[in-house]
């Protein structure tokens, strides 16, 4: 469809030659869809928490940037962010009921909140939006991307 999706593991190999590197570098160039989604559980960039993956940041430099993916979805630090690097939305969306970390504001923040959370997609060939409501139903975030 309109969406393609790619997800990795952040436990295995993610060196140049590593399988699952060698996989997303083909599937990212083979996709004809109009919207690219990464998804995996350490993010690269990320304020607070655990903080920026230097692994993963290599990966995005060099698989996901020079393969126009549109944004990133990551999990690992308990709470809300969404970050804008080269062009790529990393969404650090991880405040599904643990207990929650303190985000801290990065150059490249958007948006943050330290705040039990979830999300919702909307896709369609001219758009890519998503919405994040805390618990209680009060809006947090939202972003629309059109191509």
């Amino acid at each position: 469809g309109d969406v393609h999706f790619l997800v990795i593991s952040t436990e295995h190999g993610l060196s140049s030659n590593a399988a699952q590197v060698k996989f997303a570098k083909k599937d990212l160039k083979n996709s004809k869809a109009k919207w690219k989604i990464a998804m995996f559980h350490i993010p690269a960039y990320c304020g607070g928490g655990h903080g920026e993956n230097k692994v993963m940041k290599n990966f995005t430099t060099e698989v996901l940037e020079p393969n126009n993916v549109d944004v990133v979805l990551t999990g690992h630090s308990h709470f809300y962010q969404s970050n804008y690097v080269n062009g790529i939305y990393h969404i650090v969306s991880a405040g599904g009921g643990a207990p929650l970390y303190t985000p801290k504001k990065m150059s490249y923040t958007q948006t943050q909140a330290k705040v039990h959370h979830y999300m919702i997609w909307e896709a369609s060939a001219d758009k890519l939006a998503f919405k994040v409501y805390d618990i209680k139903g009060n809006l947090i975030d939202k972003m629309e991307l059109k191509k």
